[in-house]
């Protein structure tokens, strides 16, 4: 009687654990492409009718390509986009996709896109326009908000809408800033600064400045002296030879590199920290 009991409780354990994990866990399929949305909740930030309500939001991306929303407090990966990327893989393989998730260990959001049609609607730049636009939702805890407007964002683009991109313009203006006092910086600083004088200018001047005048030979005095005829003398003289050369020689080489790489996810993304 005793061991039946022990059974029960153990039994009723594994139950409860089982609701429980299915209580963090969202999925639909989409009956006419096939693609799924997926939502595990393993940090347990939303409730259970805010996962619905996220779920509703993804099923738009379904038309698409497979979603997925992944929530931790750990992550034993190297990198957020590491982790992403493989939870993208475990799920949905090679198909093409999303997944965003939450990484409240390293607070820190990532949306990994696989390769395929959305990787060409949602590229790099525009998955961290994405994030770009939601860090300040998540970092006052509002995550299901988060959740909601990346995945609204993923399926307008998708649909060749656009989406708001703040962050561009104001790295934009910044840029024209920062060129705008480079340029003038440098016209103050060539005004200020004399010019360099030329040869021409060098020549012109020491002609002005300087004249050799003709030599001249003034008779001072007179002096008469006699001198004795003597023998004449002989000289010599002699010559000299050069001769010379020389050469020199060069070498030299070259060399290569070669790379390869390979992994089981393919594709992109961007992330932002929060």
């Amino acid at each position: 009687m005793r061991k039946h009991r022990i059974f029960i409780l153990i039994l009723l354990a594994m139950l409860l654990f089982s609701v429980s994990a299915l209580a963090d866990t969202e999925a639909y399929t989409n009956g006419e492409t096939g693609y799924t949305a997926l939502i595990e909740d393993d940090a347990d930030l939303l409730s259970d009718e805010e996962e619905r309500e996220v779920l509703e939001t993804m099923i738009g991306m379904t038309e698409y390509g497979d979603c997925g929303l992944k929530t931790i407090s750990e992550n034993p990966k190297s990198s957020a986009k590491a982790y992403a990327e493989d939870f993208f893989y475990q799920n949905f393989q090679n198909h093409t996709g999303v997944a965003f998730l939450i990484d409240m260990e390293n607070r820190e959001l990532y949306l990994a896109v696989s390769d395929g049609a959305v990787h060409n609607a949602i590229t790099d730049a525009k998955a961290l326009t994405v994030v770009d636009n939601v860090y300040t939702m998540a970092s006052r805890g509002d995550y299901a908000g988060t959740a909601e407007k990346v995945f609204s964002q993923c399926t307008s683009l998708m649909r060749g809408e656009r989406i708001a991109q703040p962050m561009k313009f104001i790295c934009n203006a910044l840029l024209a800033l920062i060129i705008g006092l480079v340029i003038c910086f440098e016209v103050a600083n060539k005004a200020a600064t004399p010019g360099e004088t030329t040869d021409t200018e060098l020549i012109t001047a020491a002609a002005v400045t300087f004249a050799a005048g003709a030599a001249a030979a003034n008779l001072v005095n007179k002096r008469r002296t006699y001198s004795p005829i003597s023998s004449g003398s002989s000289g010599s003289g002699g010559s000299h030879h050069s001769s010379g050369g020389g050469g020199f020689h060069s070498s030299g080489g070259g060399g290569g590199f070669h790379s390869s790489g390979g992994g089981g996810f393919h594709g992109g993304g961007g992330g932002h920290k929060f």
